[in-house]
């Protein structure tokens, strides 16, 4: 057969209960063996999962007794039940397996009556302005953002004309820097066309003193 594994595991206090316990009470009875701490890790579980299965009939010793006669003797099984209420109680807990920590012990599920709620009325309620009757704070608010946007608008203008004039001065002096280009254009062709001629009448006369005079006058 498989050997039996609690899902309990003793603590402190436990060693402490179960060693005084086995002091005293095996002193006189010598010749049964002691609670082993494995025996008495099956037995708080047995006692666990019987509560949590059947917790109004496992409520008294004889039935502690019942469940767990293969585990020990009678009067060693009740006080270890006897022990474990008062742990219970103590901790406050609703169980001491972690398995089932968190939930209640199992109970007759009850039919719940269907609950009937007056529903609520969410029916519109009337305004209360007129149709073509506007508070005088939306129209004061309606007047300030029409200022608002008229002044944007001359804002506007007035940059967009700022812009064009500052552009049209751009082009007045990119128009005289042309026209005093051009005209030094002309004058430098004048001089080269003068400079040659005096060259050529040079070669002529055979003096460019007499060239340039012959030429320029």
């Amino acid at each position: 057969m498989a050997k039996r594994t609690a899902n309990y595991d003793m603590d402190s206090d436990d060693e402490k209960w179960l060693t005084k316990f086995n002091s005293d009470f095996f002193a006189e009875n010598e010749l049964h063996d002691h609670v082993s701490e494995d025996n008495f890790e099956l037995m708080v579980d047995s006692f666990e999962k019987a509560f949590y299965c059947r917790p109004h009939d496992f409520s008294d010793e004889n039935a502690a007794a019942n469940l767990c006669l293969d585990m020990g003797r009678r009067e060693v099984v009740e006080a270890i039940y006897s022990y474990w209420m008062n742990k219970r109680k103590q901790k406050r807990s609703s169980s001491l397996l972690r398995v089932f920590q968190g939930h209640q012990p199992k109970r007759a599920l009850l039919d719940p009556k269907p609950v009937l709620r007056k529903r609520r009325s969410f029916k519109r309620q009337p305004s209360q302005f007129g149709r073509g009757k506007q508070p005088s704070f939306l129209q004061a608010m309606a007047a300030e953002q029409d200022a608002l946007q008229e002044q944007n608008a001359i804002h506007k203008v007035e940059e967009a004309k700022a812009e064009a004039d500052r552009s049209v001065e751009l082009a007045i002096r990119k128009r005289k820097r042309a026209q005093l280009l051009m005209q030094n254009a002309d004058l430098v062709t004048y001089k080269a066309t003068m400079a040659f001629r005096i060259a050529e009448a040079a070669q002529v006369l055979g003096s460019p003193d007499a060239a340039a005079a012959y030429v320029l006058d």
